[in-house]
């Protein structure tokens, strides 16, 4: 899968997705703040760039996109 390509912005994106999930982020949401303790773990950011890098190789794309992010994301919940 190493030859499907991750561009920068994605994988900023989803590292900004993964510190939003730690209440003292100023990125976290007001939930987030309220009822999480800790946020996940850099692990989690390397599982969504492989979920998103999967699903672009499913649907014959070279390269990761934002809506590969958002689609697996979006999937978790």
């Amino acid at each position: 899968m190493e030859r499907i390509f991750l561009p920068k912005p994605v994988a900023v994106y989803i590292a900004r997705l993964v510190a939003a999930t730690h209440p003292d982020n100023t990125e976290a949401t007001e939930s987030v703040k309220k009822y999480v303790q800790y946020g996940t773990s850099p692990r989690a950011a390397i599982a969504m760039g492989e979920a998103a890098r999967a699903h672009a190789l499913i649907n014959g794309r070279p390269t990761v996109g934002f809506e590969a992010v958002s689609y697996t994301h979006l999937r978790a919940h």
